[in-house]
């Protein structure tokens, strides 16, 4: 092995495949993505003319391997299309940038203010991409106080994708953070099965009211428990977003949950949803959904 090359592997573990085809949704099969360190370029951000503007551009790249039986999981609805034949690597080799705007009084635990960002992802065959298509989000988040310990908090995503993507890159959602889950789990819909339904077009409504509970010291350092409740709700289109339809077949799942904010930065989460098609999830994480 060369001198400071090194692969390494992510796994994501993933349910058995199904087709929906009222909602026109799928699930993926595993996917591994091999990372090269020293890893290739991430994204770089500075502020553009105003303070709660930035610029951002970044690139990456990787390689994508499909298990079709994930640790011998059985038949996959993947295995079965493509008779058992293991597909070759791809390449997801990207340029993308985008802009934000970020008003927020503090990013963890955020009172007030607006957090939005629109971001252009292009992966191209001229990059050794295996394939050809673009993703474009947009992610507007609004923080409301009503007091001095209640916050309503909204975020509305909607990301298109055009071109010939695999069907594994339907179910990531971009961010100028790491990239989230598809339809479903804890970063979309809480209540749903993580990645429950992936389509060319995504739009997601999250919907929380937040209340701090009780203030006091952990340790010495200002702690609080944060209390909440949440309603998600969100679709997907097969191809191109359409507006017309936005408030039909949506997906939706509701719940609460409770965190315990260890000073200004450590915040200890946990979630519990419901929706149509699970009971009771929990989501245990060290960060609010946004």
């Amino acid at each position: 092995m060369r001198r400071g090359i090194v692969l390494r592997e992510c796994v994501v573990v993933l349910p058995r495949l199904t087709h929906d085809s009222k909602h026109r949704g799928r699930l993926k099969a595993q996917q591994v993505r091999c990372y090269v360190i020293p890893p290739a370029p991430r994204d770089v951000q500075h502020s553009v003319g105003h303070p709660s503007l930035r610029g951002l551009v970044g690139a990456g790249f990787f390689t994508d391997r499909i298990d079709l039986t994930p640790f011998d999981s059985g038949t996959t609805l993947i295995d079965r299309d493509l008779s058992n034949k293991q597909p070759a690597a791809g390449h997801t080799n990207y340029l993308r940038a985008g802009l934000t705007w970020d008003s927020r009084d503090r990013e963890i635990g955020t009172h007030k203010g607006t957090w939005t960002d629109v971001i252009v992802q292009r992966v191209d065959h001229a990059l050794g991409a295996t394939n050809d298509y673009t993703r474009s989000t947009v992610t507007v988040r609004h923080y409301q106080p009503l007091g001095d310990r209640l916050t309503i908090a909204n975020r509305l995503l909607a990301q298109q994708v055009s071109g010939e993507a695999p069907f594994y890159a339907l179910t990531e959602i971009q961010t100028t953070q790491k990239s989230q889950d598809g339809l479903g789990g804890a970063s979309t819909i809480r209540g749903l099965p993580k990645d429950r339904y992936t389509g060319k077009g995504t739009l997601v409504s999250n919907n929380e009211i937040r209340w701090r509970a009780a203030d006091f010291k952990l340790h010495g350092r200002g702690s609080s428990l944060v209390l909440s409740g949440f309603v998600d709700t969100g679709r997907v289109w097969d191809d191109q977003i359409d507006l017309g339809d936005a408030l039909r077949d949506l997906h939706t799942g509701y719940g609460g949950g409770v965190r315990l904010a260890f000073g200004s930065s450590f915040v200890i989460a946990t979630d519990v949803g419901h929706s149509a098609q699970s009971t009771a999830p929990i989501y245990i994480g060290l960060e609010y959904q946004f």
